[in-house]
């Protein structure tokens, strides 16, 4: 994806923008050809702990690496279905370690919570506009909680 970052300097909210802009301008040097998807998916899994700020008023979105060592008092863990944990790529490889990490990191990312926890899934079914059916089961790691 092209970036034309020298055309949005002229604009006054760019000041604000700036951060963004070069954390966007270093993934790019280190992917020159990348997408805005590979962008999307490396920035899903960025260890972001240590951007995490004290203020506990405002909403956190960060990863299940970045949450280790941390806790709050509501978790929302969303995306708990095959194909995202266990990821579609460690079902895949038939790899039974690589399950297992990801178990392990789905216990991180629930232990996060001091008082509640949602665990948030797909519909299991849905149906396109053409008809054509997408399967998303449950997470099998849910399963192995009750």
């Amino acid at each position: 994806f092209e970036i034309q970052v020298s055309e949005l300097e002229n604009f006054p909210w760019i000041e604000d923008a700036a951060p963004i802009l070069s954390f966007i301008r270093v993934w790019k040097q280190d992917n020159p050809m990348g997408t805005i998807q590979d962008y999307l998916d490396w920035l899903a899994v960025f260890d972001l702990q240590d951007e995490v700020k004290d203020d506990d008023t405002r909403l956190k979105l960060i990863s299940c690496h970045g949450a280790k060592g941390l806790q709050w008092k509501t978790v929302i863990l969303i995306g708990c279905n095959e194909g995202i944990i266990p990821s579609k790529q460690s079902i895949e490889s038939g790899e039974d370690i690589q399950i297992c990490n990801e178990r392990n990191l789905m216990y991180v990312a629930c232990t996060r919570a001091e008082d509640h926890l949602i665990l948030a899934v797909r519909p299991e079914e849905k149906t396109d506009d053409k008809g054509k059916v997408y399967k998303n089961p449950v997470s099998r790691f849910i399963g192995e909680m009750k």
